[in-house]
């Protein structure tokens, strides 16, 4: 419960921070999908943990970090940057990302019940997705929030990364429930930003009473949340199309 409570608390101190990361998310969807920026996202939060934590919780977020930072240098980051260079070698490159995901499954296992630990799961599963192994990224993401008390907001992280993944194979159906399921969780951040690929989503799997209940979940919950435009504009246009289906008129005949 204590764990629970520390990882709650941590990322409501975040919540600010977290509604100006959703417009940006929204605007830079495929560059998260990459992992890179996620990762950086993963290093942050070790980083923020470390301040604020006693007990295991610190030792597990300072395995975290250093983990994080020696994959980084590996890959030839230097102080400073940004983002995570990819070396010129791809055998290099491979073999690096090969090691750290033992090195995290390392963390993760020696330090169990913690949010590092549970953090390092969530780099183990961006690394096997960077290698190309989509689905062992997914089973390892699911065990990990599988093992996270239903309310707890770190599994929010989790279940975006397996819907961002479902997304890039046109899994719609599962990628908008995943989006929603982290929604439902309160004390996440980013929670209307999921609303609103839950809703997109939806969109894009055929399920058009999903996709409208869901936006209209958002606005009467969220008011003061601006979703993306293109999301407004799709859900426009399944209300149109479900208004004419009910009245017996076109489309352009029910547009007002």
């Amino acid at each position: 419960m204590a764990r629970r409570t520390q990882a709650g608390h941590t990322l409501e101190e975040m919540q600010e921070a977290g509604d100006k990361l959703a417009d940006w998310m929204n605007d830079h969807a495929l560059l998260l999908l990459g992992g890179a920026l996620a990762f950086l996202l993963v290093a942050g939060l070790a980083i923020f943990l470390i301040g604020r934590s006693e007990g295991a919780e610190e030792t597990a977020a300072e395995a975290l970090a250093n983990a994080q930072n020696s994959y980084r240098t590996a890959m030839g980051a230097a102080p400073g940057d940004v983002s995570v260079p990819e070396p010129a070698n791809p055998e290099t490159a491979r073999r690096i990302r090969g090691e750290y995901i033992e090195r995290f499954r390392q963390v993760a296992e020696q330090n169990p019940g913690t949010t590092a630990g549970a953090l390092a799961q969530l780099s183990m599963g961006g690394l096997e997705l960077e290698l190309g192994d989509r689905e062992q990224a997914v089973e390892t993401w699911r065990a990990a929030e599988s093992a996270l008390s239903p309310e707890d907001p770190v599994r929010a992280f989790f279940l975006r990364r397996i819907a961002g993944a479902r997304e890039t194979e046109a899994a719609w159906l599962e990628a908008a429930q995943a989006y929603e399921a982290a929604a439902g969780i309160e004390a996440y951040p980013l929670r209307w930003a999921a609303l609103a690929d839950a809703a997109r989503c939806y969109a894009e799997a055929g399920d058009s009473a999903a996709a409208i209940a869901a936006f209209e979940r958002l606005q009467s919950q969220a008011p003061d949340y601006r979703p993306p435009a293109y999301v407004s504009a799709r859900i426009r246009e399944l209300e149109v199309t479900r208004q004419a289906m009910a009245t017996g008129t076109t489309p352009a005949e029910s547009t007002p």
